[in-house]
């Protein structure tokens, strides 16, 4: 190859190259371009998504969710039921019993007014067999028997905590702790349809122990 070629060879290399050059340069001012549209197209979605001042598109402001299976099943719900006051959250077995539920509710035995957020936790069939309430006033934790009657109850209050067993009627046995001022008494009480059978007390002032016949007049004593 002589002087003639390489200089031409040369001169096809060096324009190769500025062709080259000027496309990758080119590419990149497209994508600096593509990408500052982007950015561009990004924030003024951004803004108009933000909305006039005091809007919040991100809320869902609805008064009751109900969630359902691929087979149309109601298995979840959230908001305010029918009938009811305060939001509460169920969730449904596939047949249509409750699971369990989160709402505002009346713990068993406490008037109406004394409301508590509660747990109640439901088995197979649907009925309840677990309740857990907690207020500023009291907590409490309530375990049902098979046929839905509360059997035993852990409860804390201001001045006073303790433990029932209940039958299907009324409470059976009751051991309770009280604390008022100065004065503090724990009492076992053992109890009938009607009526105290027996009651063990003990506090500052002593223990005592007393037994009551069948009419409620007191059969034993002690001290």
């Amino acid at each position: 190859m002589d002087t003639g070629d390489t200089n031409t060879a040369l001169m096809r290399m060096e324009a190769e190259h500025q062709r080259l050059r000027r496309q990758v340069r080119w590419l990149g001012i497209l994508l600096v371009g593509s990408l500052a549209l982007l950015l561009v197209g990004e924030l003024l979605r951004w803004k108009s998504a933000l909305g006039a001042p005091g809007e919040r598109p991100s809320e869902l402001r609805v008064s009751r969710l109900i969630i359902q299976d691929e087979h149309g099943r109601v298995r979840g719900e959230l908001g305010l039921m029918p009938g009811a006051q305060e939001p509460s959250l169920a969730f449904y077995q596939p047949q249509g019993q409750r699971w369990a539920s989160l709402a505002m509710a009346t713990p068993p035995g406490a008037p109406p007014a004394h409301q508590s957020a509660s747990l109640t936790l439901h088995d197979e069939s649907g009925k309840a067999r677990v309740l857990l309430g907690a207020s500023g006033r009291d907590n409490g934790l309530v375990l049902y028997e098979s046929e839905g009657h509360p059997g035993l109850a852990l409860y804390l209050d201001t001045d006073s905590q303790g433990l029932v067993i209940r039958g299907s009627d009324a409470p059976r046995i009751q051991l309770r702790y009280t604390e008022h001022d100065d004065a503090r008494l724990s009492e076992l009480i053992f109890r009938d349809e009607q009526r105290t059978q027996a009651a063990l007390r003990g506090g500052s002032g002593g223990g005592a122990l007393n037994l009551y016949r069948p009419d409620g007049e007191s059969a034993f004593r002690t001290p």
